[in-house]
């Protein structure tokens, strides 16, 4: 609060006082604030010039943290589309996406079953991460059904992070705290993958194949 009557276009104030907020529609508000007061302090003709840019220059990190902060708050909200659009322009700024906003918004268009976009995202992220790998082969089977296709990109996925079927079929149980850290191919990968994703597998076919791949490695 200091911070802001010295200078009122502060994004990272805005962003700590959101995080200390008591209720998700004061944190909500709080990072919108950060937002206005981010574009405020970084003015119009910034934008124009350095679009595609962003976060690379460090002057800019606040105000893509409150953006951030803003686009997670609409989709716990429910503001899903609200939170997917903010997601795309932040993916404008910065396509190098230092802040796995591609993540955030790959979740939103699987739940809104915007499949073509789900399918142009991954392939401008064609990573192998869980993320990606086992999106991919979801992706898939809800187009397509199971196909060869779609096997093999199922199989690929479980060659990807093996121990992603575990939490997705319920041998383990999900915790419910994120990882703190998360590296490719590893079980945190894994758990972080099924915290954000399970609610899409569960009762869908899918399921069954994937334990049958499983199996029969």
């Amino acid at each position: 609060k200091q911070a802001l009557a010295l200078y009122p276009n502060s994004p990272d104030a805005y962003v700590i006082l959101a995080e200390e907020a008591n209720t998700l529609d004061e944190a909500n508000d709080l990072f919108f604030q950060g937002k206005i007061a981010g574009e405020m302090d970084l003015g119009e003709k910034f934008f124009q010039e350095n679009r595609g840019h962003f976060w690379g220059l460090v002057e800019t990190r606040p105000y893509m943290r409150a953006m951030q902060g803003y686009a997670e708050s609409c989709a716990e909200l429910g503001s899903k589309d609200l939170a997917a659009d903010i997601y795309r322009e932040m993916l404008d700024l910065n396509p190098n996406d230092n802040q796995g906003i591609r993540y955030s918004l790959l979740k939103i268009l699987l739940e809104t079953k915007e499949y073509d976009e789900v399918a142009e995202l991954m392939d401008e992220y064609p990573e192998p991460t869980a993320n990606m790998t086992y999106n991919r082969a979801y992706l898939s089977y809800v187009m397509e059904g199971w196909t060869e296709k779609t096997e093999k990109l199922l199989k690929k996925a479980v060659e990807q992070n093996p121990h992603v079927p575990d939490y997705i079929l319920g041998k383990k149980q999900i915790p419910g705290l994120m990882p703190e850290y998360v590296g490719m191919g590893d079980e945190n990968e894994a758990i972080d993958y099924a915290q954000n994703h399970v609610h899409l597998w569960r009762g869908m076919e899918l399921m069954r194949r994937l334990w049958e791949v499983v199996e029969g490695e």
